[in-house]
């Protein structure tokens, strides 16, 4: 029986089972954007240098160093996915952390123990050990 839980747990923590009996049709924005992904779905949703820059309110030096370096914050990420896409990428985990006996959870999707003292992820009302199993609770693997 330890051999099992052991085996569920080693392949839950590789992000190997699990994901497709949570998939839900949304997506995560994922926490960093390449220059040549900027690139691409500017091509793909039509969208021009000075179209961006007017929506984002940036100058358009700044979408051409965008599009040369890309982007690693998750929240100017999601910006501009949502500006460029025309679709609002969804809220962002946010990170909390257990301060009461009273907040103590589980994983909603490794079920991993969250105590005292130990940092937990909300989204939509569900508490996550961490950001992968949020992102795998979800299907945004």
């Amino acid at each position: 029986r330890h051999q099992k839980n052991w085996e569920l747990y080693v392949a839950v923590m590789r992000g190997s089972t699990g994901a497709d009996d949570h998939a839900t049709e949304s997506e995560d924005p994922p926490e960093k954007l390449s220059g040549e992904d900027v690139c691409r779905l500017m091509r793909k949703h039509k969208k021009t240098i000075k179209q961006l820059s007017f929506m984002l309110g940036i100058t358009c030096k700044r979408i051409r160093q965008v599009r040369d370096s890309g982007l690693d914050d998750p929240l100017a990420v999601r910006d501009w996915l949502e500006k460029i896409t025309g679709e609002d990428p969804g809220p962002i985990p946010s990170s909390y952390r257990i301060n009461h006996h009273t907040e103590e959870a589980s994983c909603n999707y490794c079920g991993c123990p969250l105590y005292v003292g130990d940092t937990a992820f909300e989204y939509v009302g569900d508490a996550f050990c961490s950001r992968s199993c949020c992102r795998k609770s979800r299907g945004w693997v």
